[in-house]
């Protein structure tokens, strides 16, 4: 639907508008919605995000798989240019420190998981980034409990799932700016903030955090 004409409908009839954020709130509006009734609702978390993960009920195979990659940065993303990956690629081959990456999330889009298969060969870290595909829910935080640090750097971000996931674990997150995610990761307290594309800086935070 032309978007002029999906604002005019919606104008005309919809009284009220809920968003996960206020970053997703502000982009509606800002772009020519005008609604008066508007709330912020973000996501909560399934009672197992406040839980440490059960070792005996993980599978050995996946319990040794894992250990053999630590330490490690993780990311919870789907295959998706807008999760910018190709510089989550080049963090790891700026890193002299053993550190891998790795990445749990379904394949959204095939021609760019294969760019990003010769951008892992073009930076020399074929060892170091490992594609995990999709980890099911009863793993999912057993993976998060194991890394040393959580990754998102998304050029667009109007939630994070996975973010809240992570920090539910106690983990540090180095997340990207001018995204919801700053409402959820405060620079400095939380974790980090940081440019989409500043692959230094991120380098240098993942550093830091691998020396404590």
């Amino acid at each position: 639907i032309d978007r002029t004409l999906g604002r005019l409908l919606i104008n005309a009839t919809v009284d009220g508008l809920t968003a996960l954020s206020q970053w997703s709130m502000n982009n509606m509006l800002n772009s020519g919605l005008k609604i008066k009734n508007v709330a912020v609702t973000p996501n909560g978390l399934e009672d197992l995000a406040f839980k440490k993960p059960d070792e005996q009920e993980i599978d050995q195979v996946f319990k040794d798989g894992i250990e053999s990659y630590k330490p490690f940065v993780l990311s919870l993303a789907r295959i998706d240019r807008v999760k910018n990956i190709e510089t989550m690629i080049r963090v790891i081959s700026l890193i002299k420190e053993p550190c891998n990456l790795l990445i749990a999330g379904d394949v959204g889009d095939q021609k760019y998981f294969e760019e990003l298969q010769k951008n892992i060969g073009k930076h020399n870290v074929n060892k170091r980034v490992i594609f995990l595909g999709f980890v099911p829910r009863e793993l999912k935080y057993y993976l998060i409990s194991k890394c040393f640090c959580y990754l998102q750097l998304s050029r667009s971000e109007g939630f994070s799932n996975a973010t809240q996931e992570a920090m539910s674990q106690d983990k540090i997150c180095i997340v990207t700016k001018n995204t919801a995610l700053e409402e959820l990761v405060k620079n400095g307290v939380s974790g980090f903030t940081v440019n989409s594309d500043d692959a230094e800086s991120v380098a240098k935070k993942i550093s830091f955090l691998h020396s404590r």
